[in-house]
Order: structure tokens, then sequence, then C-alpha cells
């Protein structure tokens, strides 16, 4: 579908065809394949895709609340005009009788969960869609995206994620999304505490994965990683190192095998699937087999995957292999990592009048569920909770010893000091950990440099989803800014 909408020629002809197929393949492919074209067609730069909060509110709160929604719509006088609140949030799935409940705000946080979508959505798994970077940047993603949840969980006093390395053993943690699938109108699927994975034989998908698979899958990329070298299709060594010539790179390779797309993989039969069929075993390790009818679990699917805590443990399996294959990487050399006659002398936070102390707590954010779903012609609004910041100012101080100005680039990030057991961290131990809150370029002129940015003008997060009412008021790439709090 998404090569179909490509062959159109233009907004209009892209919006006639769409009409024509609107209908005929079910929601999420549809939404799927318009948001793939819009971002890619060069006519259509200038269009901005509404958030996914409002195009699919089924999968951000409980059908229950949307019933309740539904029910009260139903008892309303017809006359009435104001809108039924719909309210989520902060305990969201599960009370805290459980540890990892405690930390639902963050794995459940709409804005998580809209950019891991979005992000595949430029970057698509297993569609052969080849892109500058695309292994070394789902490396990366994923790495920051753990590294920040880890961040959080040693705030809350909770130990870091641990990898998912043995597939024999039970998942001691369930998830119970509470959600239905928008295209079937059932239940997400639930997997129960300590549910043990197990072969995936799911026919009606033409799905079939062995635990055994995924153990020689892992063991032979273990083995190409520490033998700098991948078995192509002929049988020939493909170097897992940065080619000059012609212009491939170490991790690229590596991430097209672990990730895995079948066209890009050197090997894909031999190196295998890895991460995504982790992902499909996951899913339905509930009903593996499909001898209860019962639909895959949020992990199976790029908009509510991070939901599920095992999630983390998945990517944290990932990360590992990438970790291995960087530290048998050549160090950078001081060439490569300093900056001649440039210093930083100070750095630190401001907000407000205070130095060095940031302000986090609940906010809030409302969205037209009755955008994504019919209410009767009702409208109806989501007032989602989740964790927000005061904005605050970075102040760094920095000496240009040169005789002419110098562009340099600015890269901060925000790491943990102590680990699990509040003993201070090591660099080798803390380097995966950096959290990347912003990077700039800033042109330094010689002597003495106050550089002054506001977190609110970061390239690394995203002030707030773009409305179906804010497309319609402002145009693309013209919204207006939501104060913090």
């Amino acid at each position: 579908l998404c090569d179909f909408f490509m062959k159109t020629s233009g907004a209009d002809d892209l919006m006639q065809v769409a009409a024509r197929v609107h209908g005929k393949v079910n929601e999420t492919l549809f939404v799927y394949a318009i948001s793939f074209v819009i971002l890619r067609k060069k006519e259509l730069r200038s269009v901005r895709l509404p958030t996914m909060v409002e195009v699919f509110p089924s999968r951000f709160v409980p059908q229950e609340a949307l019933s309740k929604a539904q029910l009260q719509i139903n008892r309303m006088d017809p006359n009435q005009t104001e809108p039924v609140i719909i309210e989520h949030g902060p305990e969201f799935s599960g009370t805290h009788l459980k540890p990892e409940h405690r930390i639902s705000y963050w794995r459940e946080d709409y804005g998580i969960n809209v950019h891991h979508w979005h992000w595949h959505l430029i970057y698509p798994p297993a569609m052969g869609f080849d892109r500058d970077r695309k292994g070394e940047l789902f490396y990366y993603m994923h790495q920051q995206v753990i590294a920040r949840y880890d961040i959080e969980r040693l705030c809350l006093g909770l130990p870091r994620v641990e990898k998912l390395d043995n597939w024999r053993i039970p998942i001691e943690d369930g998830y119970f999304p509470k959600m239905t699938v928008s295209i079937s109108g059932r239940n997400w699927g639930s997997r129960q505490d300590n549910t043990l994975p197990k072969d995936l034989r799911r026919i009606e998908l033409g799905e079939f994965v062995d635990i055994t698979d995924m153990e020689i899958w892992r063991s032979r990329l273990l083995d190409a990683i520490h033998q700098g070298f991948m078995i192509d299709r002929n049988g020939d060594k493909v170097p897992l190192r940065d080619d000059v010539t012609s212009g491939k790179r170490g991790i690229d390779i590596l991430s097209e095998a672990l990730e895995a797309d079948a066209e890009l993989s050197v090997n894909f039969p031999y190196h295998g699937d890895l991460h995504n069929r982790g992902h499909d075993i996951l899913a339905f390790s509930h009903d593996p087999d499909n001898a209860h009818k019962e639909e895959m679990g949020v992990v199976g699917d790029l908009g509510t995957s991070l939901r599920d805590p095992v999630f983390f443990r998945l990517h944290k399996l990932v990360d590992d292999l990438f970790q291995e294959y960087k530290v048998t990487q050549p160090p950078y050399t001081e060439e490569e990592l300093f900056l001649p006659g440039v210093r930083i002398e100070r750095a630190g936070v401001v907000r407000g009048n205070e130095a060095d102390v940031l302000l986090t707590g609940w906010n809030t954010r409302e969205f037209e569920a009755s955008r994504g779903l019919d209410f009767s012609g009702k409208p109806v609004i989501l007032r989602l909770t989740h964790l927000d910041n005061k904005p605050f100012d970075y102040h760094i101080q920095i000496n240009n010893d040169l005789r002419e100005p110098k562009e340099v680039t600015v890269r901060i990030y925000l790491a943990p000091k102590f680990g699990d057991r509040e003993k201070e961290m090591d660099f080798m131990e803390q380097r995966i950990l950096w959290a990347e809150m912003d990077k700039f370029t800033v042109l330094l002129k010689p002597g003495k440099n106050h550089v002054t940015r506001s977190s609110k003008e970061s390239s690394i997060t995203n002030l707030e989803e773009l409305t179906f009412k804010d497309l319609e008021n402002s145009g693309p790439g013209n919204t207006s800014e939501q104060d913090a709090f």
C-alpha cells in the first residue's frame, strides 16, 4: 500500500487515491501507509501529521474509560454541547503493589509511545527501506530510550533493567494493557506473571519461530562481532568495520542483521531476525499457537510496545550486542576527541533564580478523542496525565583561545552519578547511561564566551504533539508553544 501511494503525483492525486482505498483496508494499515508517504514525498514536506493520540485514542486509554464516555453521551441531553472529559493517569494500568508498576507512568507516557511509532515511520522495519545511517540510528535511538528509562528507575530506587538473555525461564513480570485493538474491537493480549516463552506457531499469521532459533541467532551474531566479520549468502566474509571505499559502516551492517531486514541483511537466513522475532515471541507468549484465538500483546505493535516492561528487557539484550561490538572497535584518538584552543570553563543549569535545580512534576494535556472514535457526533476530550518539567536554561562558559571565531557543536547529556547500590559509578559503567538532552552549534568569538540555551529549544525533545485543531487553526509548521505546568 505504501508503494501504491508513493506512485501518486501530488497532494490532490494522493487524496483521490486514498479516498478510493479508505474503507477497503484496515485503519491501522491505512494510517501507517498515508503517514509513511506524507513523510517521504517532496511535494508534501510542509504537511504536518496530527498526533497519533487523536488518530488512535484507544491506544492510550483503557476501553473501560471509553465505554463510560459513550454511556455518558447516551444519557446526556441531545442539546448539550459541553464535551465529555476522559481523565487517565497517574496510576495507569496497575497499582503500586508491584514494584514495576511504580514506573508505569514512564512506559505508558503518550509522548514516548508516539515517538517510537513516528521514528519507525521514518526508519521502517523489514521493508527493505535503506537510509543513511539507519542501522546506527536504530542502535542509538533505542540505546537512549534504555538509558533514560534506567535513569528513571534509579531515581525511584528500582534496579536497572536486566537483559532478556535466557528464553527458557519464565518472565517474572506480566502485563495487562486493558485496551482494545482498534481494527478488531478485541482486547490486546495480556501476559500473566511468570509466563514461559514458547516456540511461536501462529499459522494464521505465517509466524513460525523456535526458542532455539533465538539462541542460535544470538550466538552467530556474537561470533561475528568477536571474529570481526559476517558471512554473506555467497560464503564470503563481510568485515564489521567502516569501509571508506564502499561507504558501508560496521555498525550499520550489524544492525541490519540484528533488527533485522531480510533485504538489507548480508545473510538473513544465517544471521536470522533476533529483534523482530523476539518481539513476536513475547507478543504471543500468552497464546503462541492460537489455541485460544487471542490477540497479540502490545509489545508487538510499534505504537504500543513501550508500555510493556518486557520491551526494555528485550532491547537491553539488543543493546548488549551493540555494546559488545563497540568495545571491539579501535578507541578514538585525542585528535578526534579534543578541540585545540577551545576550553569549557564552567557549565550548569538555571531555573528562575535557582542554579542546578530541576523541577519535575505532573502535567496534563488534552486531546480530542472524538477525532479518532465515533461518539455519536459528540465532543469527547482525553485529559492525559504525564510527567513534565519546568523550563530551564543551560549556561556554559567557553574560552576560545584562537585568534579567529570558531564554530563548534555542543552536546549536552544527563547521567546518573550513583548506581543501584548507591555507589558512585566508574566511567565504563556510567557511559551507557548518558542520555542526550540537546545538540546545537554555536559560533565562538575569540576570548570568553557565555552560551545560554533554553531547554525549550532542545533539538532532542518535542515540546508538544500537534492536534487536529492546531493544524486547522495555525497551518503547517506554525503552532503556539504550550507552557509547562
